[in-house]
């Protein structure tokens, strides 16, 4: 997968949303050059009437000149609204392609990125930066443009009417830009330090809305209140020098120095009778306008540097460096009824800060023959749950290999990987969709007679059509409004349906009673029939029907063999296998009992 590495700046990214659609923006940015030059044209005509007026009067050249400027206004009024129009296609368009860029390469992503990064903090970055760099590109970057035509336009009309007024425009220009640079990166700061407490708002929202039933049961509503407070204090506070920095804007002061000067020396002029009232007038019209454009000036600044801020922080996600690396080579043809080969494997978890914690996994070797029944036994964090994550390629290993037959794990697309290989997670996850779309998940083409037939496998059918709407019902979020057995059923349903080369189950019967867990066995060992099957357990049932058992602990391969072979080889095995219920009657008569749970 790798890092993405396209942006390199925060200009290079939202100039290439942008250069993705150059014929809207095109339009855009030509509509608001135009429409500029259009605003100054009436000025122009407005000095030409008012001399008119003095010299003639009424006259009918002083009513043409009267009508052309209304028009002229009328037609600036339409192109503005053109311009207005375009940019806001292309920014909606920008911020649409944007989210969606941003997703999609989420889901490129390892699963070492989602351990290393908050999931809350992506969602404070999909839609609060996102947004915030649409609103530089539009309206900041577009009023810039059209505020720096204005001042090139501004700059020549005034030097052809005297060279003295473009010698201003042309000296103070530039050292107001000078300034106004100077000015818009003191906002850098301001904007991250807000992103920074917006992201943490949503963090601690997300996490009190997704915990609130620990939060109540703790009675810990007002110290969550208090948290959040804090919070929301620190970010009213910069958004209040977000404010401060707009309204004291010190490049302010060049243009209206720049506004007395050509003021002076225009009264001047017309005292002295070498510039007419109505030059004098547009030339005042002309440099009032700019004001107003300064006015604006600030907020612009603070919201396209503001921008450059925001986008720096998606950046920083969109070319994060992933350590597992999609296969660039042909892939190689895959045996998947093959043996599983882990030679040497060691693997380490990353933090959130991406530095490697204590193995996982340590010296794990082991073959484990194709369409065989496996078993993994030992104590809690000893790398069962780990050894699923590397057959699925959600992480690759940090030394050793995994071999399907002859071939490399790493030499196997990913995608590759979980069309061939199913997990039934320990904790289940259903999405706030219908029981039909839960179990049809992985199989999108799947008919309604498969989906029930699945269900049916695994004993799910029976409590799906006593609900509601039956196979359309809605589950609540993370499927809240199923009992934990539920949940299982319906995780087993979607695997069956899925068809896998390679079945895993992570301990997928622990919510379950004794006579549903009878049953979805037996639909569970006909799924498993021509396939490799690997699964985290506490069950007698499932050590004893297996072709091999695998104890795990402390990151280690303890021992390896199966039921029989074990009790007769392994201590640590005859120690674990005494506590589970009903092991010792088997170890007593040395025989299995059919109905021992």
């Amino acid at each position: 997968m790798g890092a993405n590495n396209k942006y390199v700046t925060s200009s290079s990214y939202m100039i290439a949303g942008l250069k993705r659609q150059p014929i809207h923006t095109g339009i855009a940015i030509t509509f608001t050059v135009i429409s500029a030059l259009i605003a100054a044209i009436p000025i122009v005509y407005i000095g030409i009437a008012i001399d008119e007026l003095i010299i003639s009067g009424l006259s009918n050249r002083f009513i043409q000149l009267c009508w052309m400027i209304v028009f002229l206004a009328l037609i600036h009024l339409i192109l503005y609204f053109i311009q207005g129009y375009a940019w806001a296609g292309v920014v909606l368009r920008w911020e649409r392609g944007a989210r969606q860029e941003f997703f999609d390469t989420l889901q490129k992503f390892s699963v070492t990125f989602h351990d290393q990064v908050d999931k809350k903090r992506m969602l404070s970055i999909a839609m609060q930066d996102i947004k915030w760099v649409r609103l530089s590109l539009n309206p900041a970057l577009s009023h810039l443009i059209s505020g720096l035509a204005s001042f090139a336009i501004t700059t020549f009309i005034l030097s052809s009417i005297n060279a003295f007024f473009g010698i201003i425009m042309l000296a103070g220009t530039p050292l107001y830009i000078a300034f106004a640079y100077r000015y818009a990166k003191r906002v850098e700061p301001v904007r991250l330090a807000m992103a920074q407490d917006m992201e943490q708002m949503t963090v601690i929202s997300q996490g009190v809305f997704q915990g609130i039933e620990v939060v109540r049961s703790f009675g810990m509503e007002d110290q969550e209140k208090q948290k959040f407070y804090k919070t929301s204090k620190k970010y009213e506070k910069m958004v209040k020098k977000e404010g401060q920095l707009a309204a004291f804007y010190v490049p302010s002061i060049i243009l209206t120095a720049m506004t007395a000067t050509a003021f002076f020396y225009g009264a001047n002029n017309v005292l002295a009778g070498t510039m007419t009232i109505g030059i004098f007038t547009q030339v005042l019209i002309l440099l009032l306008s700019l004001e107003a454009f300064n006015f604006m000036m600030s907020r612009i600044l603070l919201t396209l540097r503001g921008g450059f801020v925001n986008a720096q922080r998606i950046i920083n996600i969109l070319n994060w460096k992933d350590t597992l690396i999609e296969p660039e080579n042909k892939t190689p043809k895959v045996e998947w009824t093959g043996d599983i080969t882990f030679d040497n494997v060691s693997f380490k978890y990353s933090t959130t800060t991406g530095e490697n914690i204590r193995y996982a996994l340590k010296d794990f070797s082991i073959v484990i023959p194709g369409g065989s029944r496996v078993a993994l036994i030992g104590g809690p964090g000893g790398g069962k749950s780990t050894i699923l994550k590397l057959l699925l390629r959600f992480y690759d290993p940090t030394n050793g290999t995994i071999r399907i037959g002859e071939v490399d794990f790493r030499n196997i697309p990913t995608k590759e990987v979980r069309n061939a290989v199913s997990l039934v997670e320990q904790d289940i996850f259903l999405f706030r969709k219908s029981v039909k779309e839960n179990i049809a998940f992985g199989r999108a083409d799947a008919t309604d007679d498969e989906i029930v037939e699945a269900a049916k496998r695994a004993q799910a059918n029976e409590f799906i059509t006593q609900m509601s709407e039956g196979y359309d019902t809605i589950i609540g979020e993370r499927g809240i409004t199923l009992s934990g057995g539920e949940r299982q059923r319906l995780a087993i349903a979607r695997a069956i349906l899925r068809n896998p080369k390679i079945l895993l189950l992570d301990d997928s019967v622990s919510a379950v009673d004794s006579t549903t867990e009878l049953k979805i066995r037996k639909a569970l060992k006909e799924v498993m029939l021509e396939r490799t099957s690997i699964t985290v357990t506490q069950r007698l049932r499932t050590l004893v029907e297996s072709d091999l058992v695998l104890i795990v602990d402390k990151s280690h391969l303890i021992a390896a063999g199966s039921h029989e072979e074990l009790l007769q080889t392994s201590e640590h095995y005859k120690h674990i296998f005494k506590r589970l219920p009903g092991a010792s009657s088997i170890i007593d008569s040395n025989r299995v009992l059919g109905d021992v749970v």
